[in-house]
Formats: C-alpha cells, sequence, structure tokens
C-alpha cells in the first residue's frame, strides 16, 4: 500500500519514467489577516525616553478580528516616571499612565528592552 508522501501526479510520474525531476510545488501565499480595532492600542512608539517605566499590571486577553483570527495581546498599566537629568532636583514633568492593549509582540519587546525595570509577577497570563 503507498503512503500519501510516495503519492504523485501524472505529470511527475511521466517525468521520472523520462529521468526528468518533478515539477516544483507552487506555494498559495495567504494574505495577512486584518488587525481588529482596539481603541486603546499601545505600541513601544508610545514609550519615550528620558522615563523609568514601571509596569503596574499585565494580563493576557486575545481579541478575535471580524474574519475570526484570533489575535493575542495583554491589557496593560505602565506608568512613566521621569529621569531627573539632575541630582538632588526634581523636574517639573509629571508621571504618565499608559493604559489599554498591547499586541504580544509589542509586549515581550516591552518585558525585554526593560527587563531589569519590570516586576515579572505583575504579568498574568
Amino acid at each position: 500500500m503507498a503512503l500519501m508522501k510516495e503519492a504523485m501526479s501524472k505529470k511527475d510520474y511521466d517525468r521520472k519514467e523520462q529521468g526528468l525531476p518533478p515539477l516544483k510545488v507552487v506555494k498559495t501565499s495567504r494574505p495577512e489577516p486584518e488587525k481588529p480595532i482596539i481603541k486603546n492600542e499601545i505600541t513601544m512608539k508610545d514609550i519615550t525616553d528620558g522615563f523609568t517605566v514601571e509596569l503596574e499590571s499585565a494580563k493576557k486577553r486575545p481579541i478575535r478580528n471580524e474574519d475570526g483570527v484570533i489575535f493575542i495581546g495583554y491589557d496593560v498599566v505602565v506608568v512613566l516616571h521621569p529621569v531627573s537629568k539632575k541630582k538632588g532636583k526634581e523636574d517639573d514633568v509629571a508621571s504618565k499612565i499608559l493604559e489599554g492593549w498591547m499586541l504580544e509582540g509589542e509586549f515581550l519587546t516591552l518585558v525585554r528592552t526593560y527587563s531589569k525595570q519590570i516586576d515579572r509577577q505583575v504579568i498574568h497570563g
């Protein structure tokens, strides 16, 4: 009994009989799925320099788009504290709070980039 890997088309069989290599398989390209509409999406561009990053909470929450494709991400609360340029003197800049949904790739980049400043115990997945 022939296995499915050994099965070949009539054209490939004829080519093999003639001593020619089989025809190359044409791969069908899949279009990229559309991102779902997200109100408060946070990216790494939103986290600017001159701030220390404190991750208050992160909870995994997948979101589906209209076609039913799942996008994995995290609901995060990030606090950005300003870094003072001179010792003993505080800047007038207030802390920023970023609250929203972050795509998993962006979130992992955030954790990797600011690994010394982030407490990993607040990540719930």
